[in-house]
């Protein structure tokens, strides 16, 4: 949207505003008068510019070493608590009305048949009570609900069954251990059973598409969705679970967020590196002078130097709202400095106080203009967009200021 926008724009400006100019000039000419002895074109403010451009060379200077300490505090925002949009009322409690061992979006385990189901539940027993791994709050798997030991099971039940039938058992009276006795007396009378047997509610639970059972399974994770980092780390540890030499995958609604954060963050990267060089190639084809392209290049890089200094100063980190506006930080910061170029080689070094009075206010309003639209966005309530205006508003100042001095 912004690519077609930004092009639209340059061919409206360039195919409206010239017939426009001509017809006001014919229904009413503009009279340019001289300048006056007081805009002298090489002063600025009455002073010779030489003088004041090296003093704002050196004031650059000196605003770059004190934000160079803060550009390490930069970081990429890990938090959504402090993306989201604020909560509405809440009225009902999920924790109490599920319980603590449940929750309202478990993670499938997709295994290829209950026997690797089996060796899945075995690796979850082993990190959750071995391991102790306080992620991991409880799970559901065929194992759960059907037993892989059965015979084993079956043995010790009989012996138990044959314990409650001898004599001694008999010559209790306490009602209260007869009927626990009772109780045992029809619990060990059980036999083997498969998936077939589950109850229609438990067989749901784990029923396909095409009627098989025992595939699925439910992990139920203890970890805060809005940690990015901590969600990334429970991918790196369930997202695919080792079972008999195999991996089975994991599919779960946290991961969505742990590959939409590493996917922004490795393309931020190379967002950044692409604009850089698309820039650069767009400079060398309009200036075609070295000096031109390296001054531009270097008022830019004093520009995001800038940027990135203020971002640690202020704690505005990178995310997955404000990161769009990385191009347009960028393209500001060059803008400025082409125009003073053009504007240098037009008009020559002897009139550099005209250069900064006509190109250099074009350039502080412009950005100011940029500024201002980005700064509506500090005013809303939703944290993400707001961050959007926080570090656009700090780009686009720092680049005007760098660009000028």
């Amino acid at each position: 949207m912004a690519s077609y926008g930004i092009a639209f724009c340059l061919l409206m400006a360039a195919l409206v505003i010239p017939p426009l100019v001509l017809l006001f000039e014919r229904i009413r000419p503009s009279h340019y008068p001289p300048p006056s002895g007081s805009q002298d074109p090489g002063r600025i403010a009455g002073q010779p510019a030489r003088r004041l451009i090296l003093a704002g060379l050196g004031l650059a200077g000196i605003i770059t070493l004190a934000l160079v300490p803060f550009m390490r505090h930069v970081d990429f925002e890990h938090d959504f608590r402090k993306l989201r949009a604020p909560k509405t009322k809440q009225t009902i409690s999920y924790g109490k009305a599920i319980g603590r061992e449940s929750s309202t979006t478990p993670d499938m385990i997709l295994g290829k048949s209950q026997a690797q189901m089996r060796l899945v539940h075995e690796e979850l027993l082993h990190r959750k009570l071995d391991l102790e791994d306080p992620r991991l709050k409880s799970f559901l798997t065929i194992a759960t609900f059907v037993p892989a030991d059965q015979a084993a099971r079956k043995k010790i039940m009989d012996e138990i069954r044959e314990i409650l039938d001898r004599k001694a058992m008999k010559r209790i009276k306490d009602p209260k251990k007869v009927e626990m006795i009772d109780e045992m007396r029809r619990m060990t009378d059980a036999e083997p059973f498969d998936a077939t047997a589950l109850p229609p509610w438990v067989a749901r639970m784990f029923q396909e598409t095409d009627g098989s059972i025992g595939k699925l399974g439910y992990l139920y994770n203890e970890v805060n969705d809005w940690d990015a980092r901590a969600v990334m780390d429970y991918q790196d540890d369930y997202g695919l679970l080792r079972a008999g030499g195999k991996e089975v995958p994991v599919a779960s609604s946290a991961f969505i967020l742990a590959d939409v954060v590493r996917t922004v963050k490795s393309d931020a990267a190379r967002l950044i590196f692409w604009i850089a060089g698309v820039i650069l190639l767009i400079i060398i084809v309009d200036m075609r002078s070295f000096r031109g392209i390296i001054a531009s290049v270097v008022a830019m890089g004093a520009g995001t130097a800038w940027t990135i200094g203020l971002m640690g100063l202020y704690d505005i980190k990178l995310g997955l709202y404000n990161i769009i506006v990385v191009p347009t930080a960028l393209g500001v910061a060059i803008d400025g400095a082409i125009h003073l170029v053009h504007g240098h080689t037009q008009l020559g070094s002897d009139r550099m106080g005209d250069v900064l009075r006509t190109t250099g206010r074009g350039i502080l309003a412009a950005s100011l203009t940029t500024a201002a639209g980005f700064a509506g966005l500090l005013f809303i309530n939703h944290k993400g967009l707001m961050t959007i205006g926080s570090f656009a508003v700090a780009a686009v100042l720092a680049t005007m200021v760098a660009v000028v001095l």
